[in-house]
C-alpha cells in the first residue's frame, strides 16, 4: 500500500487540532516594504542562507542559535522588538507584514518559545503539542493572560515560532500595511503575485494588553 502523504500523525494531529481550538489562523512576520519584491519572489530565507549570500539582515547576533529557521508570531508580531526594530532603522521608511499558513506548525518540526526566543539563549523552546500549549498558558513571567486579547494571541505577545528551514513564497498568503498611503505604493506587486493585501493597522500597534508588559519582564 502506498503511504498518505496528506494524513498526519498523532503529534501532528494534536498540533492541528489544538490551532483549532485556539482559532488560530495565520502567522505573521514583519518586514521592511523595500524587500518585498525579494519576499514575493524567494520566500522567507533562513538567516544562515541569508548570511551566506552576504545580505543585509535585521538581527546580526541571534541568542537564539537557530540561524537556520524562520521566526514568526502567531496572529499578532512582537510589538516590542517590531517597534525597536523601526526606530533603529529610518524612522520614515514603510514596514509590511506578510502571513503564512498555520499549517507550518504541524508540518515542519517548529520550536515553541512561550517567551522571546532569545531569553536565556533559547533555554525555553519545546517542541510538539506541549510546547504549542505553553504558548498558551494563564500566566507568563509572572503576568497574568489578559481578558482584553483574542484567544488566538499567546499569552506573552513576545513568545515566538522558529520554524525549520525557508518558508517557500507561494506559503505567504497576505501583506499587510499600515496606510493605504503604503499599500497603494508597495501593494501592487503583492497583488500581481496574487496575494491579498489589506491595510491592517492595528498590527503596527502595541497588543491591548500593553500596559502589563510595560513594568519589564521581556
Amino acid at each position: 500500500m502506498i503511504p498518505d502523504k496528506n494524513r498526519l500523525s498523532c503529534d501532528q494531529k494534536e498540533l492541528k487540532d489544538f490551532c483549532e481550538e485556539r482559532n488560530i489562523h495565520e502567522l505573521v512576520h514583519f518586514i521592511r516594504c523595500t524587500t518585498l519584491p525579494s519576499i514575493l519572489r524567494y520566500g522567507l530565507i533562513t538567516y544562515s542562507i541569508l548570511r551566506n549570500a552576504r545580505h543585509v539582515v535585521e538581527d546580526k547576533n541571534r541568542a537564539d542559535h537557530k540561524n537556520d529557521h524562520v521566526c514568526m508570531s502567531i496572529e499578532f508580531p512582537n510589538y516590542k522588538l517590531f517597534y525597536k526594530r523601526r526606530k533603529e532603522r529610518i524612522p520614515s521608511e514603510s514596514w509590511c507584514i506578510v502571513t503564512a499558513s498555520k499549517s507550518l506548525i504541524w508540518e515542519r518540526s517548529c520550536i515553541f518559545y512561550p517567551v522571546n526566543a532569545a531569553k536565556e539563549n533559547g533555554a525555553h523552546g519545546q517542541k510538539g503539542v506541549g510546547g504549542l500549549m505553553a504558548m498558551y498558558t494563564e500566566k507568563s513571567e509572572d503576568i497574568e493572560r489578559s481578558s482584553k486579547i483574542k484567544e488566538s494571541y499567546t499569552t506573552n505577545p513576545q513568545a515566538e515560532i522558529l520554524i525549520p528551514d525557508s518558508i517557500p513564497a507561494e506559503m505567504i498568503s497576505k501583506v499587510y500595511f499600515q496606510s493605504e498611503t503604503d499599500l497603494d505604493h508597495f501593494g501592487g506587486m503583492a497583488k500581481i503575485a496574487g496575494k491579498t493585501i489589506k491595510t491592517k493597522a492595528e498590527l503596527f500597534l502595541p497588543r491591548e494588553d500593553w500596559k502589563q508588559w510595560t513594568r519589564g519582564g521581556n
